[in-house]
């Protein structure tokens, strides 16, 4: 399944950071304003603070669901996903004494190793001093090395609320500094397990303005840091971004421009994806007969459609399909699992034993069809249950979806053969083949 990736062009997050990480000092005509440059060891270079109040308490307020996806499946399922929001104060934003201007101080942060990053980061390009892809090629690798840093060390957040009902996270009380805001799943765990909120995406050429382009070659792949939060159906992925308190107001680039702003609107834009769920298939023989024995050396092969819907309907659109073999070769392989986990959440399957060789008989024993649920066990998906229709008993997130066969041997002995059909799809078209081979079925990207 691809990553289906929501791009949300009202206020976006990176931009809040070219609102205040502007080129220091630089007025409308070009020429320098002045200002102090940092005179500390712990000190950045200047920027411009022409009614700048660094006194006020600020507020942040992050939106998860853009405008025009409100109402929308999107907007419920985000809010269901728990998702927290992590300030880190980075470095304090100090007034410039005899100056209209201030500078970021790192005295005491966590962050302080990248101090000498934020310092060539500010400085004046005269070229470029407004332009986007600049600034966002500046700040977004420094995103990236302060989540590490907060990954791999204990960090305190300055307040960490819980999305509301109304999809808004807002945090008060804020002082004046260079923050590192983190989304994440509340209950999930700060690692890089499968239960962490912290894990890699990949940004295609770089991303979309090469903010994290590679040097050697810009149109390649890069992979970074994010974080995440799940939800029952959906997996959210976001990138971690800086931002100034406070902010320049009205769309501005550069601190020169604008009126300040203590309360800092910012509307998230996560990529997402639909969770994939676990499905078992279990084969059983009540007995294994050797037919080597009798001159015949093929093993006892089983074969499997499963066919997935959108909705209990077996009529209904087909969003999945499969087929697996199972061998059995010897008396010590009287029970095999095969356990699928590209399945779509909430996918009901139908599981098919179409071949059981010409020397066994059996059926299934499970009713059909089956609801797959998350293969990840979070405080999210656990409270939610499905019953699996059809079957009188209740599937809760953490289990399994199971499908169970057994079969027993006809006394005919006689021989069977088997191949899989190996069916891909490369974005575009289907291709098949056939292999007699699992394994190999399994490695070539059978669907």
């Amino acid at each position: 399944m691809r990553m289906r990736t929501q791009r949300i062009l009202a206020a976006l997050l990176s931009l809040v950071l070219l609102l205040a990480l502007a080129p220091a000092g630089w007025a409308e005509n070009g020429g320098e304003t002045g200002g102090d440059t940092g005179s500390g060891g712990n000190e950045t270079p200047s920027l411009s603070a022409a009614g700048l109040d660094l006194d006020t308490p600020n507020t942040v307020v992050v939106n998860l669901v853009p405008s025009d996806r409100e109402g929308t499946t999107f907007a419920t399922d985000i809010v269901n996903a728990k998702i927290e929001a992590d300030l880190y104060l980075v470095a304090k934003a100090v007034k410039d004494t005899g100056y209209d201007s201030y500078h970021y101080d790192f005295t005491g942060s966590d962050f302080s190793s990248l101090q000498g990053a934020v310092s060539t980061a500010v400085v004046a390009d005269p070229n470029n001093q407004n332009d986007y892809e600049t600034m966002l090629k500046k700040f977004s690798p420094i995103a990236q090395e302060a989540a590490k840093i907060v990954l791999k060390n204990t960090v305190n957040t300055e307040n960490t609320p819980v999305a509301t009902a109304a999809s808004k996270i807002t945090v008060d009380n804020l002082d004046a500094g260079l923050y590192l805001l983190i989304l994440r799943g509340s209950d999930l765990n700060k690692d890089e397990s499968d239960t962490g909120y912290f894990t890699k995406m990949t940004k295609e050429g770089g991303g979309t303005n090469k903010e994290y382009a590679d040097a050697e070659d810009p149109t390649k792949d890069v992979e970074i840091t994010a974080t995440r939060a799940i939800s029952s159906d959906y997996e959210y992925l976001f990138e971690p971004q800086l931002i100034s308190l406070p902010a320049k107001s009205e769309g501005n680039y550069n601190t020169a421009y604008g009126t300040w702003t203590n309360i800092l609107n910012i509307t998230a834009k996560p990529d997402w994806k639909p969770r994939n769920g676990e499905l078992r298939i279990t084969k059983t023989l009540t007995k294994y007969v050797d037919q080597s024995k009798e001159n015949y050396s093929e093993p006892a092969i089983f074969v499997f459609d499963i066919i997935g819907r959108k909705t209990s309907d077996e009529n209904g659109e087909i969003i999945y399909r499969r087929q697996i073999a199972m061998n059995f070769t010897s008396q010590d392989q009287v029970g095999k699992t095969e356990t699928l986990t590209d399945i779509p959440v909430g996918t009901y399957v139908w599981v098919e034993e179409t071949y059981q060789g010409a020397h066994y008989t059996g059926g299934a024993t499970t009713t059909f069809p089956i609801q797959v649920k998350p293969k990840t066990n979070t405080a999210a998906s656990t409270a939610e249950t499905g019953e699996a229709a059809g079957s009188g008993s209740t599937v809760t997130a953490e289990d399994v979806a199971e499908a169970k066969f057994s079969d027993t041997d006809n006394n005919t002995h006689r021989g069977g053969h088997g191949i899989e059909n190996v069916f891909t799809f490369d974005g575009t078209n289907w291709t098949n083949g056939w292999t007699t081979d699992p394994v190999e079925a399994k490695d070539g990207g059978a669907v």
